[in-house]
């Protein structure tokens, strides 16, 4: 089986493979009117030769020989393809693509049976006919073969109205994202609707080794966190401020238009002396 490191750069779409030397290989070039962007990648547990990359608007990578090798393909949907790519996938070596449509009031998940043939499947998620929608993300427990979908209910996306707001909601399926329980507040609080430092965004879930949902976001009091132990039904009656102050995760780099850091959560399912350890990973300029 092959070791590999994968580093995924939007500006050049490439992966590097981590062997005595390292070998980057472009996945995919400037298409269209610019660079794919916000590049999302997922290997599958049972076969990690293969590998599915999705980038904005509409792109996916698929290589079937651990990385060296990829064909490229472009998602259409009903409701249009727009930001936000989300790969995944499951226990039985099914891909789903997730994302923002044109208008964005939804989620649409796509599904393909295995990683060779076309995308069958595509259901619409989060839909409530008031709400835009913002920055979802999905994660698959394997224990419970359930896919958590969590994102981010404005009132009106990018409003400066001050009876606007933003809150963070979870929804899952438990039959390979034909179908999708209704949607379950998260956040206690709630956030502006500008989108920015001061709204409830930028969601990220994960599981645990016994099928816990552990969900972290960015809200106006900081670095925010929840959990379920009862697959997503409840949650705690307050939430858990992490970083225990607000923070701009929003910010200005040299050389870059716009330094955006969502949080990624991870949890330990080994089996080995850190199951069950939680990580949250984020960058912020508090320290220069």
């Amino acid at each position: 089986m092959k070791n590999l490191l994968f580093t995924l750069a939007c500006c050049g779409m490439l992966i590097m493979i981590s062997h005595a030397q390292h070998q980057n290989i472009e996945i995919g070039p400037a298409l269209g009117y610019g660079i794919p962007g916000e590049p999302a990648v997922c290997m599958n547990p049972a076969n990690p030769d293969e590998i599915m990359v999705g980038a904005m608007v509409n792109n996916y990578y698929t290589s079937t020989d651990g990385g060296y090798t990829w064909q490229h393909g472009t998602l259409s949907s009903t409701w249009g393809v727009q930001a936000d790519p989300v790969i995944l996938c499951d226990n039985a070596g099914r891909f789903y693509y997730l994302h923002l449509p044109d208008v964005i009031q939804r989620v649409v998940c796509h599904r393909r049976d295995n990683i060779t043939v076309p995308w069958s499947q595509e259901a619409s998620v989060a839909f409530n006919g008031t709400h835009d929608v913002d920055k979802e993300w999905a994660t698959y427990d394997p224990v419970n073969d359930r896919i958590y979908l969590s994102w981010t209910y404005f009132d009106t996306w990018g409003s400066s109205n001050p009876n606007d707001s933003s809150c963070i909601y979870i929804s899952w399926s438990g039959d390979g994202g034909q179908s999708w329980a209704d949607p379950v507040r998260i956040s206690d609080e709630k956030g502006d609707a500008q989108g920015g430092n001061y709204s409830m965004h930028g969601s990220y879930p994960a599981t645990g080794p016994n099928g816990e949902v552990y969900v972290a976001w960015w809200g106006p009091e900081g670095l925010m966190f929840d959990r379920s132990l009862d697959m997503g039904t409840t949650w705690l009656t307050e939430d858990i401020r992490v970083t225990g102050q607000h923070v701009n995760w929003i910010y200005g780099i040299p050389g870059v238009n716009l330094g955006v850091s969502f949080p990624v959560i991870s949890c330990d399912r080994s089996g080995g002396p850190s199951n069950g350890n939680i990580y949250i990973t984020w960058a912020d300029q508090r320290n220069g």
